[in-house]
């Protein structure tokens, strides 16, 4: 995997191999190591990268560079598209529907609360965080802070390999080819109270239809002027 984001110095945003000038007057740092960047994006033949000016290019570099790359891929979405899920809820399978969301603005590094997340979107349907796990979950306290303020939050899960390019990894993204985990998302909670709602009418139903069988008998038996006490098996004895 070679480099191809880094941080400018000043501004601390995430900048694309071309969308910086060439050489040293990039300005940029690796997020890892720190060490200044020369950009390497003036020529044709070989594939425009970032390359370390004094220290050596190692893996940490590189897991940061795929960190890097998830997040800047949404800087660069017009439309937020989630699909359907299914998930067990009380022995029963719900659904989700297919969100399609135009999204307003995005930001990376973003203070929510005492946290900072890793890429928010503001849409037109509301707020959602991204969490970008390379090397390390997210902390139990930030997913407990989302679940109780009901912040739509999903964590996406790179696996790092030295033989996956960024591309590849754009494209498994698209594809929802990337495992993650929702750690509160609305639908799903709307799903859970749509369910609960079935079950109480049904419930509902059932006892009417038991009082409406249970007044009949009574009618029945009032009709005939005849009714059936229940057995005794308890046993008598005589002196």
């Amino acid at each position: 995997m070679i480099i191809e984001y880094a941080v400018e110095k000043e501004t601390k945003q995430i900048m694309h191999i071309d969308d910086v000038p060439n050489g040293a007057k990039c300005n940029c740092i690796c997020k890892s190591c720190n060490d200044e960047l020369i950009a390497r994006n003036g020529g044709k033949l070989k594939k425009h990268h970032f390359a370390h000016r004094n220290l050596i290019e190692n893996r940490a570099c590189r897991m940061t560079q795929l960190h890097l790359a998830m997040q800047h891929y949404f800087l660069g979405l017009d439309v937020l598209t989630i699909p359907q899920m299914t998930f067990a809820y009380k022995n029963h399978t719900l659904k989700t529907p297919l969100i399609k969301t135009k999204i307003l603005s995005a930001t990376l590094e973003h203070r929510i609360g005492n946290y900072v997340s890793d890429v928010c979107l503001n849409t037109d349907t509301g707020l959602y965080i991204v969490e970008i796990c390379v090397t390390h979950k997210c902390e139990p306290e930030k997913v407990r802070y989302f679940k109780n303020n009901k912040i739509n939050s999903v964590e996406l899960v790179f696996e790092y390999s030295e033989d996956i390019e960024i591309e590849e990894w754009h494209q498994r993204i698209k594809n929802n080819q990337v495992p993650n985990e929702w750690f509160y998302y609305s639908e799903s909670i709307k799903a859970i109270e749509c369910h609960k709602l079935a079950v109480e009418k049904e419930v509902n139903e059932r006892n009417l239809r038991r009082l409406k069988n249970t007044q009949n008998a009574i009618k029945k038996t009032l009709k005939n002027k005849t009714i059936f006490l229940p057995s005794i098996h308890d046993s008598l004895t005589y002196e």
